[in-house]
């Protein structure tokens, strides 16, 4: 799994969209999910570059949950519900996916973020990483 990022500078306040790229290195067709809304079927890793993690926003802190829901008081307040598909890659094939972090994390903050994504390989249960990338927050 690759990740990289359309811009490596961006304004507080603006999208942020990671860009994935997940490859079939075994000899064997994978199935995977590939979430349309709800939450992602990936783990967001987000640090300063003090490695302090980056804040969640409402709909980050349910989505790291597991949850499609923010509750207040006990109450829904708001539902993200979840749609997607499964898809198939054969043996070498690569397909892209994408996954916006600032609807869950609080980039207002300028500085410098490393931005990791993790899944869980659906056959073997074992937790494959992406390389790193780098952002900026400007002002």
């Amino acid at each position: 799994m690759r990740i990289h990022l359309k811009d490596d500078t961006v304004k507080r306040g603006s999208e942020v969209q990671v860009w994935v790229e997940l490859t079939n290195i075994s000899t064997e067709p994978i199935w995977l999910w590939r979430s349309r809304t709800g939450p992602p079927p990936y783990t967001i890793k987000i640090a300063d570059r003090q490695g302090r993690p980056a804040s969640l926003t409402a709909k980050g802190r349910a989505f790291q949950k597991g949850k499609a829901v923010i509750l207040e008081s006990g109450r829904i307040v708001r539902a993200f519900p979840g749609s997607g598909a499964q898809v198939s890659i054969v043996p070498g094939e690569t397909v892209q996916d994408s996954v916006n972090i600032d609807e869950q994390f609080d980039l207002t903050q300028p500085g410098t973020y490393t931005i990791q994504l993790e899944r869980v390989d659906p056959v073997t249960k074992v937790r494959v990483k992406s390389n790193a990338v780098t952002m900026t927050v400007a002002n």
